[in-house]
Parts: structure tokens; C-alpha cells; sequence
């Protein structure tokens, strides 16, 4: 980790210990408007590094494929390419449609297919 992300991860640590000490005597939209403010700086930071992340590993493909290695072994990791792959996915809306088309299709689906619920999430924009 470089310096930089290091200096802003612990600054932030600092900040959310604070948001949180004062939270109890905090009137909520505070607490509120300071963690949003926080999570969009950490979100900022997280996207920096993300790029940097990025670059990095593009830079390792591009040494894999000069040297035609497969792979390399360091004490700092491993790397390697896997191999080409098909991915299948089906139209869910459309497979629906199909089934609510008649009983006949609907009896074929039917044990196929599987529902399961999702929670609600936290959107902070």
C-alpha cells in the first residue's frame, strides 16, 4: 500500500471513530450527512486504487504475453492466464413469457426453475 492510501485509510478510520463517539449526543441527519460524506471519500480513495489495481494487472498480462509464460511464481504471489471460456445465460423475461404462454410449457419449466428472495440494499449516492 503506498503511502498515500495509507495516510488517507487511517484518517478516515479517525473520522468514522469520531462519527461514531459522536453519535449518541448527534441529532441523526448529522450522523447522516457526516457518514455519506465519509463513505464518498472512501468510495473516491477505493476508486483510485481500483484504477491502480487495474493498471498493475494489465501491465502483468502484458509481460505474460511477451514472455509466452502461462504463469509465474513469486514470493509476492502467483499470476496466470486462465484459459478461454462459454458462458451460457438464459432470458429469464423471455423464458417467463414462454411459461405464462400455456399450461404445457408451464409444467415443463415449472422444475427448473428457482425463486429466491432478496433483501433490500443501502443506495448512497
Amino acid at each position: 500500500m503506498s503511502n498515500e492510501y495509507g495516510v488517507e485509510f487511517v484518517r478516515m478510520e479517525l473520522a468514522f471513530d469520531d462519527i461514531v463517539a459522536k453519535r449518541p449526543t448527534s441529532i441523526p441527519i448529522d450522523t447522516v450527512y457526516d457518514a455519506i460524506t465519509l463513505y464518498k471519500e472512501a468510495k473516491s480513495v477505493a476508486d483510485r486504487a481500483n484504477a491502480h489495481a487495474a493498471a498493475v494487472k494489465e501491465l502483468i498480462a502484458v509481460v505474460l504475453e511477451e514472455t509466452g509464460e502461462e504463469g509465474y511464481s513469486t514470493p509476492a504471489g502467483k499470476c496466470y492466464m486462465t484459459k478461454p471460456g462459454t458462458s451460457v445465460r438464459y432470458d429469464t423475461k423471455a423464458l417467463d413469457a414462454l411459461r405464462a404462454s400455456s399450461p404445457e410449457m408451464a409444467r415443463i419449466l415449472d422444475p427448473h426453475r428457482t425463486e429466491s428472495e432478496r433483501a433490500g440494499s443501502l443506495t448512497i449516492r
